[in-house]
């Protein structure tokens, strides 16, 4: 941990050293507390730490505590306590409504799967947390030797600037600059260069169902299926207690889910992993399709229209909407503003909700189409920010609607510009339509076309052979 104070004079990340010096306690913290959430851990976790330098404990419930950095020095802590400002009031009810409405079972069950209460794998799990960022010091970060080039695309005598690259290359190659790394068992060492590895994954994606499985499982079904049981909770455990400290603000508890962080969404991300751990046995539909029926049962959705097939204990039937369905649930995130965009989707004239169907329902993968609503040819397209549109839109029913029908129609633009086709070149591939600049106004103003100054209009515009971008388009300069 006395890296983090070597020559600080450039960190990769914009951040000082002794930022990371912060954060990386506090992630010692949080892998700590969850691993003794009955015994304090879910107070400190919300509430941060009471005492001195030579003795903490779970602050109380009833009061928010200021936010805190720990002193590697001997001195008074209260060197360190930042004042606590009334503007941060608001804080202490959001840490009250983590501490009282989170599902901790769902911290338990993941600390379970990665860890196993193995002494072997929590002192792993330590030594990578405390390790983990140093190459983020730019006078730390190795260049690349002749004997072992190229390296990951970087060529002999390259620096690596990649704090996560660097650390892997010298756990690989040097290993004893790294001592507490040495003294790991072969298994443990194993598992943490794998939670270094560039797995291609983003977890987003997935709990939001924002993209179809082509693009966003193959790769790391690859991966997992090259590693050991248990590798893939270890990363995500890690990831975890990593970000729960990234606010630099260790005494203050986990500040960065606690008070900065959706709880929801914290949720979904942690009841998804085990679905995950299924992608060594199952195809990728088979898992995007098993999650995204627990998680519609999960939601509690409750449909009234009868275009919706439903069995008597409220599980979706079979069918060409189906996938479409508990997707549009899935980034809807809420059980209201699912209900609102089930509600919605029903609403829309049967030849646009039955495009829309087919459309979310490719799965971007050859011969892989979903058993409940198989959806041949492609290519597919992944809508980013698709999520992000119906959840700031999800408040109302008539802005949901509006957000459907604008959705509709991005993928129907998608088609227009990458036409139906049943090769497999065509069913394997995923096109990604941005729609960022697109969800950063209001859907009223889109639908009456007051988003630009003069005379414009939206349109999907193709940048690339896999990548479009809907941009408001000032109306001089289209068809030229």
């Amino acid at each position: 941990l006395s890296l983090f104070h070597f020559n600080t004079s450039s960190v990769t990340s914009g951040r000082t050293g002794f930022d990371e010096y912060q954060r990386t306690i506090g992630a010692l913290f949080s892998v700590y507390w969850l691993l003794r959430l009955d015994i304090g851990g879910k107070e400190a976790f919300c509430f941060g730490v009471d005492g001195d330098d030579e003795y903490w404990k779970a602050a109380a419930p009833t009061r928010s505590p200021p936010p805190t950095r720990f002193s590697r020095a001997k001195t008074s802590l209260a060197g360190y306590l930042q004042a606590y400002d009334e503007s941060h009031s608001a804080d202490g009810e959001k840490r009250r409504m983590f501490y009282t409405c989170m599902d901790w079972s769902k911290f338990s069950d993941v600390s379970s799967l990665a860890l196993d209460d193995s002494e072997d794998s929590i002192a792993a799990m330590l030594c990578l947390t405390a390790f983990h960022d140093i190459f983020k010091l730019a006078a730390l970060c190795p260049t690349v030797s002749a004997a072992h080039a190229p390296y990951k695309g970087y060529e002999a005598g390259t620096k690596i600037n990649d704090h996560d690259c660097a650390l892997t290359y010298v756990l690989e190659y040097y290993e004893h600059l790294i001592p507490s790394f040495t003294l790991l068992s072969p298994e443990s060492k194993q598992r943490i260069l794998f939670s270094q590895g560039k797995m291609h994954f983003n977890h987003g994606w997935f709990v939001q169902a924002e993209a179809p499985p082509g693009i966003m499982l193959s790769t790391f079904k690859h991966v997992l299926q090259s590693t050991k049981s248990g590798n893939m909770a270890f990363y995500f455990f890690h990831w975890l207690t990593d970000l729960a400290g990234a606010e630099a603000t260790p005494l203050g508890g986990a500040e960065k889910f606690v008070l900065k962080f959706p709880r929801t969404v914290l949720e979904s991300f942690l009841w998804s992993i085990p679905f995950l751990n299924q992608l060594v046995e199952q195809s990728e539909t088979a898992v995007m399709q098993s999650y995204l029926e627990a998680r519609w049962e999960e939601l509690d959705v409750r449909v009234t229209d009868s275009k919706v097939n439903v069995n008597s204990s409220g599980a979706l039937e079979s069918g060409p909407s189906k996938m479409a369905l508990m997707r549009l649930a899935a980034m809807a995130q809420t059980k209201e503003s699912a209900e609102h965009v089930v509600k919605a989707f029903c609403s829309l004239p049967a030849e646009r909700a039955a495009f829309l169907a087919a459309e979310m329902a490719r799965s971007g993968l050859v011969e892989q189409p979903f058993s409940c609503s198989p959806s041949p040819g492609g290519p597919a397209f992944l809508l980013y920010y698709g999520p992000a549109l119906l959840q700031q839109n999800g408040g109302s029913a008539q802005d949901m609607s509006k957000a459907l029908h604008l959705m509709e129609a991005i993928y129907r633009s998608g088609r227009i510009l990458w036409p139906e086709s049943m090769e497999p070149e065509s069913e394997g591939k995923v096109v990604t339509l941005f729609i960022g600049d697109l969800r950063a106004h209001k859907i009223g103003d889109i639908f009456s076309g007051s988003c630009g100054d003069s005379p414009s209009m939206w349109a999907l515009v193709k940048e690339c052979e896999t990548e479009a971008n809907c941009l408001l388009c000032k109306v001089c300069t289209l068809n030229r």
